[in-house]
């Protein structure tokens, strides 16, 4: 009996990260540039099952989850009045850096941004400096004669950058993403490539309708396993009267 219990306790354990991945994504239905992350299921350990039989049959003993990746198909653009709102059509990654630390994102609800000496340059909501091309920040310029900033032309100066196993970069808070050794080295694209728009948005990924289907399976592969945990215990509870 034991067995049983302890395969329904690691259930209990692969169900409840399923169930914390798709809580995420529902979250983050509505935030700017986000990609929902996949769940996978994989077998624990097998051992040889105690009877007479020339194929030594296996039976498993449990199952653990994991995130199997990130969804990074196109979402869905929304049209809005802001001169330094941007969004990449097709693949890629703005480049973003804060206190040296580059990572990316697709998310291109931007700002002015000042670095204490007076000028402004393209900036995320948390203070990120937006990078062009080479490794720069992007200063937004202003008009002499008037005062004002101008915001024509940031787009072509904002650097995009691929990955040659994007499905390997490491997901980091909000919806920002970093390199690692399987993502490989980022490639910038050139100018007749540039996918950058200007007074769009990228929605979120995420598909209600697939996370509360897969929400409802992890909840009921949840109450069955622990139903077996139960079990289990009632059984072994009974076992333990008879020796009595």
């Amino acid at each position: 009996m034991n067995l049983a219990f302890y395969t329904g306790a690691t259930g209990l354990g692969a169900f409840q990260g399923a169930l914390n991945i798709v809580g995420n994504n529902i979250a983050n239905s509505n935030t700017i540039g986000y990609k929902p992350e996949t769940v996978s299921f994989e077998n624990l350990l097998y051992t040889h099952m105690y009877v007479n039989a020339e194929s030594e049959p296996l039976v498993g003993t449990g199952v653990k989850s994991q995130s199997n990746g990130i969804t990074f198909g196109t979402s869905t653009y929304r049209t809005t009045e802001n001169a330094l709102d941007f969004a990449i059509v097709g693949d890629g990654f703005f480049v973003i850096e804060k206190n040296g630390n580059t990572t990316y994102t697709r998310a291109g609800a931007f700002q002015m941004g000042s670095d204490g000496t007076g000028n402004y340059y393209l900036c995320t909501t948390d203070g990120s400096y937006v990078l062009d091309s080479t490794g720069n920040r992007i200063q937004i310029e202003q008009d002499p004669e008037t005062g004002n900033y101008i915001h024509d032309g940031i787009a072509g100066k904002i650097a995009v950058v691929q990955f040659e196993n994007q499905q390997a970069l490491e997901t980091l808070s909000g919806n920002r993403f970093a390199q690692t050794d399987e993502s490989g080295e980022p490639v910038i694209l050139n100018e007749e490539n540039h996918p950058v728009r200007s007074r769009i948005l990228e929605q979120s990924g995420t598909v209600m309708a697939s996370e509360m289907t897969n929400m409802i399976l992890a909840q009921r592969g949840f109450q069955m396993s622990s139903k077996v945990v139960q079990t289990a215990d009632e059984i072994e509870d009974i076992v333990n009267n008879l020796r009595k």
